[in-house]
């Protein structure tokens, strides 16, 4: 049976200049109604648990996902929504936020997303008439984490976090029904200006129709090209990354982030 990975499951460090804000990560962290959510925008960025869930292979991401993606979605929304207001707190971590911290920083982000990414990461092969009875996968996500022949398309599932879409010909991405779809669902969350979707969309969206045909993607955010958003980047796809396969890609994401200090 496959352990559930957890959020921030390393030391939280003493990098806080509020005793409130670390109060309020483990009241978070062991609250059941966050928990029982199983929030995928906290496992692709910030769990060490869920790294080794990656390295042990597609049947244990595919178990994940499929505790993730059965959830009440309505419910953890709101829940996600509540934490996301209450870090923001001048009590709580405020001012944590304000002076980058980048756990707090982090952790906004991945209430913020939850929706998203949760969209995204549960998107099944046959949601999108890309079902083989001979694959391994049942998702796009994994298929993308575990596609060797197409490592760019791992890097889609990171762009709600900021991290930047591959400037190379070696990491063209596939231009498959999981890409558009994915691409959608993605556009459709651009109009938010809260999220970091709204600030690395429109470069991804020009490469990908660059290579798969002007269009396969609308290129343009609902609200405009954005260069920046009002959420936290905290990180981006460095050149040397563009060779890496998917999972040392995945690998990369979260410890750039989860152990920055």
């Amino acid at each position: 049976m496959t352990t559930q990975p957890t959020a921030f499951d390393t030391s939280l460090g003493s990098n806080f200049t509020n005793t409130e804000c670390p109060n309020f990560f483990n009241t978070f962290l062991s609250d059941p109604n966050f928990t029982q959510c199983q929030p995928l925008s906290f496992l692709l960025k910030s769990s060490q648990s869920y790294v080794k869930t990656v390295r042990s292979g597609v049947e244990d991401v595919e178990a994940v996902l499929d505790k993730s993606c059965s959830v009440d979605y309505s419910k953890c929304q709101n829940v996600m929504k509540n934490y996301a207001s209450k870090i923001l707190d001048q009590s709580i971590c405020k001012p944590d936020y304000d002076l980058e911290n980048p756990l707090v920083r982090q952790a906004y982000n991945n209430f913020l997303n939850y929706g998203v990414v949760r969209n995204i990461t549960c998107l099944s092969m046959e949601d999108v008439g890309e079902n083989d009875p001979a694959a391994n996968e049942t998702y796009c996500y994994t298929d993308a984490l575990y596609n060797l022949n197409s490592s760019a398309d791992a890097y889609l599932y990171l762009l709600p976090f900021g991290n930047s879409y591959p400037k190379a010909e070696n990491t063209n991405p596939s231009c498959s029904a999981c890409t558009n779809r994915v691409m959608s669902l993605l556009h459709e969350q651009t109009q938010n200006k809260q999220l970091l979707i709204a600030s690395t969309y429109t470069s991804a969206s020009s490469l990908i129709a660059a290579n798969c045909g002007s269009n396969f993607v609308n290129v343009s955010t609902l609200s405009g090209d954005q260069s920046t958003s009002s959420a936290s980047s905290l990180s981006s796809s460095p050149s040397f990354l563009l060779l890496t396969s998917p999972i040392q890609l995945l690998i990369w994401g979260l410890f750039t982030v989860f152990y920055v200090f």
